[in-house]
């Protein structure tokens, strides 16, 4: 169990490093139940443009992530337990493309309204019930 976990360590900083030089934080398929604060330290002063959090154990959506990375582009974290959208969703304002299929989200995510030069957008597999805006 140990060594299993230690590999997994291993293998998210070798992928913060492979970050830094290429923009891309691809954290797939690493059993994330959250982002850790090792990985933002890891990550200071780097631009980070595109990111997959795709098919781990998230509940929530890393607010922490929008605040330290305001260049993100391309969003994937599909196949995750999402039950919201942060309000704070919307600050991410060079969003071109985000991911959030496969989660547990009921209600539309307004905050992507925010996001004027999104163009790909995939919500399906979600059991969203709930288009209007909030009162």
């Amino acid at each position: 169990m140990a060594l299993s976990a230690a590999r997994g360590v291993t293998q998210v900083m070798n992928r913060c490093e492979d970050a830094k030089t290429s923009g891309f934080l691809d954290l797939s398929n690493c059993s994330l139940m959250y982002i850790a604060d090792a990985i933002y330290l890891v990550l200071k002063g780097h631009s980070i443009t595109k990111c997959s959090l795709k098919n781990n154990s998230l509940k929530k959506f890393p607010k922490k992530m929008i605040d330290r990375f305001p260049e993100m582009m391309i969003f994937n974290m599909e196949g995750n337990a999402l039950e919201e959208a942060p309000e704070e969703l919307g600050e991410w304002v060079s969003m071109k493309g985000i991911n959030l299929a496969h989660n547990k989200l009921t209600r539309f995510p307004e905050q992507l309204y925010a996001m004027k030069q999104l163009s790909l957008l995939d919500l399906s597999g979600n059991p969203i019930e709930d288009l209007d805006p909030k009162p």
